[in-house]
């Protein structure tokens, strides 16, 4: 099993229950009176009567995975359009309707991850200017400013020690670019489209197929 598509299950996981308590306060429900943000139907495990239950979340994962969703969007997206009395079940994140909710936010997605490229570049210039000593050649300089724990982003740090010559540098943050990749595929091509390798493309490919076939193995 992958355990890059289990944290992605943890992640959506922790969104629904986030989002379904503050969907049942909003909704009138005493605060005494919510529910454990934990059940076997959901979670997987064996109930109080002895059947066991194998869990939402892998499958939800990788509907998302599958869909190029952001989690929170998608899980945004259920209780932003959910009514009736009764808080929505997390199979539902794979319904028509969540998708289709949760695809209204790419805009404003698409806007958020070129802003945060922006800014990332923006932040590694800002850095070598400020910080730069004499004679330093302009790879290390670059090097340094890449590994400032400011640079959160690991495709972006990923881009710039590519695009500065330090290849292996660039090794250090591809997993995590990767996924990073993976989680907003559509915005990033529009950011960054030209400076992505293409093996660097195929290899993302090859990670979400196995991460899905996984998948699928797990709900068996």
């Amino acid at each position: 099993m992958s355990t890059s598509l289990q944290d992605l299950a943890a992640e959506a996981r922790h969104y629904y229950y986030t989002y379904r308590r503050e969907w049942l306060l909003r909704n009138g429900l005493h605060p005494d009176r919510l529910p454990p943000e934990h059940s076997t139907s959901f979670d997987g495990g064996e109930d109080r009567y002895g059947r066991r239950h194998k869990g939402a979340w892998l499958g939800v994962a990788a509907f998302i995975l599958e869909h190029d969703l952001d989690p929170q969007k998608l899980v945004q997206a259920l209780f932003a359009t959910a009514v009736g009395g009764d808080a929505p079940l997390p199979n539902m994140l794979k319904s028509r309707w969540a998708l289709q909710a949760a695809q209204g936010y790419k805009r404003s997605e698409r806007m958020a991850v070129e802003a945060d490229v922006q800014a990332a570049r923006e932040a590694a210039r800002r850095y070598i200017v400020l910080n730069r000593r004499p004679g330093l050649p302009d790879h290390k300089a670059w090097r340094r400013a890449i590994l400032q724990p400011e640079q959160r982003n690991p495709l972006v740090s990923y881009v710039l020690s590519l695009s500065c010559g330090q290849p292996d540098l660039a090794d250090d943050f591809k997993h995590g670019a990767l996924l990073e990749y993976l989680r907003h595929q559509g915005p990033y091509e529009d950011a960054l489209g030209k400076e992505l390798p293409h093996d660097f493309r195929e290899e993302a490919l090859r990670l979400k197929a196995s991460m899905l076939a996984q998948a699928g193995v797990a709900d068996d």
